[in-house]
This record gives structure tokens, sequence and C-alpha cells, in this order.
């Protein structure tokens, strides 16, 4: 008798415009945002930030990922086995904000869920 074992989902994953993983695990995250304004492909100064937070399902921020000097449109979010214990298995929120030189701040992504899972 032949039994096939399938492999779980990859961790980190989106699902249904959901961003999942397993508890504990470290990983890194490579995130492309190009902009535009009015119709134009925006390049990002020097002064200009993203800033990704991350919160609690009561609004309560856990971290956040602040990056200036963007190349690429690309940033890579570094979750370490540090940052990963912040999570524990359960539902959280995610924002990205786009703040230019001048301090205006534009939200790009807002209240996008999160799903830490258990492995087992």
């Amino acid at each position: 008798m032949e039994v096939e074992i399938k492999s779980t989902p990859p961790s980190p994953r989106v699902e249904n415009s959901v961003l999942k993983w397993y508890y504990e695990d470290s990983f890194n995250i490579t995130w492309s945002i190009a902009l535009t304004e009015d119709g134009e492909p925006l390049s990002y100064d020097e002064n200009d930030l993203l800033v990704f937070s991350f919160f609690t399902k009561d609004k309560k921020l856990i971290i956040e990922f602040e990056f200036s000097h963007i190349t690429d449109n690309t940033v890579v979010l570094q979750f370490t086995e540090e940052v990963s214990k912040l999570f524990t298995p359960g539902q959280y929120y995610y924002c990205v904000k786009y703040i230019d030189g001048s301090g205006r701040v534009s939200t790009i992504y807002a209240n996008r869920k999160i799903e830490v899972e258990w492995c087992h």
C-alpha cells in the first residue's frame, strides 16, 4: 500500500490576502512597493520612509519596521527568532505607510490580516 503524505503549506505565505506563518518561524519577507502619483511612477527620495506597523487585535503596537534609502522599490522585513516570538498563535493586523521627506503621510495598506498558526 502506498501512502502519500503532503507537506504543510509554506511559512510565510499569503492565503486569501491573509499573511500566515507558523509560530516561532524565522524568515525574511521581501516586499516591493512601487508607488505612483498622478499616474506617474514615484521615485523614493533618500528622506522618504516606509513604515510597516504590526498590531494585536485590540490595536496595541507589537513592532514597527522603518525603512529609508529605499532602492528598487524593495525592502526586506527580517522576522528573526526574537521578532517572531512577539507573535503568539492568533490573529493580528498590519499597516504600511509612506512618509515623504516633507512629512506627508499616505497609507498604502490598512488593517491587513495576519494569522500565526501552531505547527501541531
